[in-house]
């Protein structure tokens, strides 16, 4: 698995030099400000509505407290690496089993339902395709499209990666019609199950209609299921159209409910211009959801997810 990632900082690396994502944000690091700040700090959970002001978190907390589906770039990253993921294991793989030739799987969710289909070679290639039919796994957010895949297994080992292209997924979000366009890269090994360190790399923008909105730029997000709860790690770039770009990283990773797929401890940082910061606090065992909000200029807020 090691040298998977090696292999996949270093192609996200090379491509990042000679493009990078085609969408792009405000042109430099951002400044924070009443106005960005929650808004910036909330989008891995959170998708903010521009109408509704800059005290974000309070507004947030609002909707989860009327039911209104919520969801941020998290949750179509996590989807995707949860739908190719998961059809793969459903495969039963094993070190010198004979490949299928094809392989498939479906799943149907509170809405909708989603399938792999994938045609495998005997050197371990693979091609295919994972088909969303207006798929929700807790009905947020609705995935539509078609995502072509390829990839190679290693039929000693299980280490697997796979590249996804994203050309483009539209998406719903209650009143809200997205587009998601970009390329994502897995990594994760096919003879393991769901108890391993799985990572994904995104070069993934996000439109609502006709107004992009953020792009995310060789963003790391790495899975590990092998602890009492699943832990998330991220690291990367984001790039907000109206504000500019961001660095994120995890101070702590975050503790993952696994009921409610959401967090109950770990702090995200969000790095700006002039060494401006921004952390996202998980600290409330009890309390799933819990955050607070504390920034380099004095900010501090409390909200729910």
């Amino acid at each position: 698995m090691a040298k998977i990632l090696v292999y996949l900082i270093a192609f996200f690396l090379t491509t990042s030099l000679l493009g990078g994502c085609a969408a792009s944000g405000g042109g430099g690091a951002v400044h924070f400000d009443a106005r960005n700040s929650q808004e910036i700090v909330l989008s891995p959970f959170y998708l903010s509505d521009p109408a509704a002001g800059a005290d974000h978190a309070w507004y947030l907390t609002r909707a989860v407290a009327d039911k209104t589906a919520q969801a941020g770039f998290l949750k179509p990253n996590q989807m995707l690496l949860e739908s190719f993921s998961r059809a793969i294991f459903k495969l039963q793989l094993e070190p010198g089993k004979p490949l299928p030739a094809t392989g498939g799987s479906s799943q149907a969710g509170c809405q909708g339902t989603q399938n792999l289909r994938l045609a495998l070679a005997e050197n371990g290639n693979f091609t295919g395709e994972l088909v969303y039919d207006h798929y929700a796994d807790d009905c947020t957010l609705v995935l539509n499209g078609r995502v072509p895949v390829r990839g190679q297994l290693d039929r000693q080992t299980g280490d697997l990666t796979a590249r996804l292209e994203v050309l483009p997924l539209t998406a719903t979000l209650t009143d809200k019609n997205l587009q998601l366009r970009g390329q994502l890269s897995l990594a994760l090994n096919a003879f393991a199950g769901e108890k391993q360190r799985m990572t994904l790399m995104a070069d993934l923008s996000l439109s609502e209609g006709d107004r992009s909105r953020y792009a995310l730029r060789q963003l790391a997000l790495v899975w590990d299921g092998r602890g009492a709860f699943p832990q998330v790690t991220l690291t990367g770039s984001l790039a907000f159209t109206d504000h500019g770009l961001v660095r994120l990283t995890t101070e702590s990773p975050l503790q993952i409910n696994p009921q409610r797929g959401l967090p109950f401890d770990g702090v995200l940082r969000f790095q700006g211009r002039d060494d401006s910061w921004l952390r996202l606090w998980f600290a409330k065992p009890a309390m799933t959801g819990f955050f607070k909000i504390d920034g380099s200029d004095g900010l501090q807020t409390i909200g729910q997810l």
